[in-house]
This record gives C-alpha cells, sequence and structure tokens, in this order.
C-alpha cells in the first residue's frame, strides 16, 4: 500500500459523523493536554531543580487510575457515553482555569493536576469505548490507527505550541489555552447521538452490576484470551518505559543546556514526530498475531538504538536517544488493533480501564524512579536502565508469538471466563 492510499484508508471514517467528532474532541484536548504538561512540568523543575519532582508532576495526572478513577470509568459501561464526556469535559475546564489564574504552592499544583487526572480517566474510557460503538467492524482497524495517530500527532503539536507558549505567554497563558481546549472538545461532543451501551446478543438480557462487578467481569475476559494478554504486555512494557524516560527530558535540558530551556520542546517534538511517521507507516489492516509482531519489534528496536545513544556520554546524542526512545510508544497502535475488536462489547469501557490501569502503574512507578535515578546517577543512566524493559519484552514477543487463534469473545453483559490453553 502506498503512502497515499495509507493515508486515504486512515482518514477514510472521518466520513461518519459520530466518529468525526469524537475525533476532532481529541485532537483539541490533547494538543491542549500536551502544552500544559510541558507548562507544568518546567515549572516544578525550575521551583525544585529535582528530576524527581518533575517526573511526578508529569505523571500526576495518570495517579487517579490507581484508585477511585477505576470506579469513575465504568460507569460509561452503564451511563450514556456522550453524558461522562461533556461532563468530564466540564470538570477540567473550572480546574485548569484556577491553575492558570491562581497563586498556588507545588503540593497544590499537584493536587489539582491529579484532580484533572480524575475526571480524565472516565473521558478516556468513555472515548474509547465511544469509537467502536459508532464504528463499523469492518473499518476499526483503521479508526484505531487514526486515533493514535492524532495522539501522535497531538503530541507534535501540543509540545511545539507548549513550548511557545511558555516563550510567549508563560506557564499560565499555556494552561489557560488548555482550558480552553476543553470548552471546545466539550462543543464538539455534546452534537453526539445519545451513546448507551447496546447489548447485541439477544439471548442475553442486561443485567444490573455494579462498578467493581464489572471491572472484575473486564479483567476476566482480558485474561481469558491469550492474544489480548500478549499485546496487553507488549503495549504496557513499551509505553511505560517510553513515557518515563519522556518525562526525564526537561531536566536533561535544564542540565546540559540550563540557559535554553525551550531546546526540551525541540527534543520532545522530534520525538512526538518520529512517533508520527512510524505510527501512519504502520498498517492496521493485518491479523492480530500480525500486528502482535509489528508491535514487538516498534517496543524492542528503538530501545535498544536509544540505549546506545544514551552511552556515549555525549550531549547531543543523548539528545537524540530521547527522540529514538519515543518511537517506542508507536507499540501501541498495532498493539491496540489487534486487541481492540476482541473486547466484549457492554464490558468495552471497564476492559479499557483495566487495561489502562496497568499501562499507568508502569508509567508511574518507571518515572518516579527513574527520577530519583537520574537525580543521583544522571538522566542518561536512567535512560538506559529504563529501556531495557520494552528491549527484553519486545524480543520475548517476537520469540513466543502467537500460534493458534484464539475465537474472539461474544458480546454478552457478563461474560464467563473461559480458560485459555496458551
Amino acid at each position: 500500500m502506498t503512502s497515499v492510499a495509507r493515508l486515504a484508508t486512515l482518514l477514510g471514517e472521518l466520513r461518519n459523523p459520530a466518529f468525526r467528532k469524537l475525533w476532532l474532541a481529541q485532537i483539541v484536548s490533547e494538543i491542549g493536554d500536551w502544552a500544559a504538561r510541558l507548562a507544568l512540568t518546567t515549572l516544578i523543575y525550575e521551583r525544585t531543580g529535582s528530576a524527581a519532582w518533575a517526573a511526578l508532576m508529569a505523571i500526576s495526572s495518570l495517579l487517579p487510575m490507581l484508585g477511585p478513577g477505576q470506579l469513575l470509568a465504568s460507569f460509561a459501561d452503564g451511563m450514556d457515553r456522550r453524558v461522562i464526556l461533556v461532563a468530564a469535559d466540564g470538570v477540567r475546564t473550572v480546574i485548569f482555569l484556577v491553575l492558570a489564574v491562581a497563586p498556588l504552592s507545588t503540593l497544590a499544583l499537584l493536587c489539582l493536576s491529579v484532580a484533572a487526572g480524575l475526571a480524565t480517566v472516565p473521558f478516556e474510557a468513555a472515548r474509547s469505548a465511544a469509537t467502536l460503538d459508532v464504528t463499523p467492524p469492518e473499518r476499526l482497524p483503521a479508526a484505531m490507527a487514526l486515533g493514535q495517530a492524532t495522539q501522535s500527532l497531538a503530541l507534535v503539536v501540543g509540545w511545539a505550541a507548549g513550548g511557545l507558549l511558555l516563550a510567549l505567554l508563560g506557564a499560565s497563558g499555556a494552561l489557560a489555552v488548555n482550558a480552553a481546549s476543553f470548552v471546545l472538545s466539550a462543543l464538539f461532543l455534546v452534537r453526539l447521538p445519545s451513546l448507551r451501551p447496546q447489548v447485541t446478543d439477544t439471548g442475553s438480557a442486561p443485567q444490573r452490576v455494579s462498578a467493581l462487578g464489572r471491572l472484575k467481569a473486564a479483567f476476566a475476559a482480558i485474561a481469558a484470551d491469550s492474544l489480548v494478554r500478549r499485546a496487553a504486555a507488549v503495549a504496557v512494557f513499551a509505553v511505560g518505559p517510553a513515557t518515563a524516560v519522556e518525562t526525564l527530558v526537561v531536566p536533561y535540558v535544564g542540565r546540559a543546556w540550563p540557559t535554553s530551556p525551550s531546546l526540551a520542546a525541540v527534543i520532545l517534538t522530534g520525538g512526538a514526530v518520529a512517533d508520527l511517521l512510524l505510527t501512519v507507516l504502520i498498517s492496521g489492516n493485518r491479523p492480530p498475531e500480525a500486528l502482535l509482531r509489528i508491535a514487538a519489534w516498534c517496543a524492542a528496536a528503538p530501545a535498544a538504538l536509544a540505549m546506545v545513544l544514551f552511552s556515549t556520554g555525549a550531549a547531543s546524542l543523548g539528545a537524540l536517544g530521547f527522540v529514538v526512545s519515543a518511537m517506542s510508544l508507536t507499540a501501541i497502535a498495532p498493539a491496540s488493533a489487534a486487541l481492540a475488536p476482541r473486547l466484549p462489547a457492554t464490558l468495552r469501557a471497564s476492559s479499557f480501564t483495566v487495561l489502562a490501569t496497568a499501562l499507568t502503574l508502569m508509567q508511574v512507578t518507571l518515572s518516579t524512579g527513574g527520577g530519583a535515578v537520574a537525580d543521583r546517577a544522571g538522566d542518561p543512566t536512567a535512560a538506559r536502565w529504563l529501556l531495557v524493559l520494552p528491549l527484553v519484552v519486545g524480543v520475548a514477543a517476537l520469540l513466543r508469538p502467537v500460534r493458534v487463534p484464539v475465537a474472539v469473545p461474544v458480546a454478552v453483559a457478563v461474560p464467563v471466563a473461559v480458560p485459555d490453553p496458551a
């Protein structure tokens, strides 16, 4: 498939009005998010001079996924997803307006960032589930690939815009722009049709299940499918370490080029561009087993090259190492395309929440740990240790691929886990 044909396939689903609204909301809110994250991380590093504190701020919005956010997200399987999406945007608008205009302590900044993340968890679960709801099955791989490419594009624009806003308006300006992005996102989403979860198995009647019960059922469904398990493992062990390495960019620039803090935005933008280009080149119209192998290569190859660059000791090559390591983030696109269609229709939001929880735990643990190592042993050393994980899991997935296809789970109200011999 040529690059032009690949791009046409990716953009084809934008003819679907409901999908287009979800896509527009995603791109505007994520651009604002990344700009705001750069502003907050830079602000905290300037106050504390600590890579550990900067990393904690960078992943603070993810912390709710390790607690009450999971239960909130599960409600996206029992309520109109449109209501959840618009309400979450409203909450985040208010929080970022406060961050933009109020003089706050470092601890208060961190707490409000966590609060914004608490609203983001149900938003992302509902948006992921809604994407599957409004997309015909035969066009789902292209839609999933476009979603990942959009996230990569938002990274490119968000990091670049964040650096520009910091230079022109300061941190408060970047935070105010993020608040405005949530308003625009809500304006797109409020025009969606009702998106109540539908039961497609006529032989099964919906059952009233608690939030915890839905999460348990989703976990059981994921555990029962070996392909989903392995694809999820590759995504988690690629994206988690790559995100942790990303949080070291601001401290690295602060130490290597203390008079040029805007270089952090350049490095982060470069990594996002590399991730975007690789994402666009990967075709999602492949068998799940092939997609899993592609995800494994995306995890292992950039990690190996980046480790070499970080080992040289040259500041410029270390900066290039950050750009290369960001390409491991691409693994989530083929991994998601492999596992998403196999998730039970009535537990999609809860399933995404379970998977996101595993990823968040990895991101939080590695980012805080990596920041602590960087403060003691240097940023390149911390980055090298972090990248061992995607290298190992990628090689392991290539050496032990899924050989026997597993039946796609049937969409029922509460699926029963069937043991998988693989």
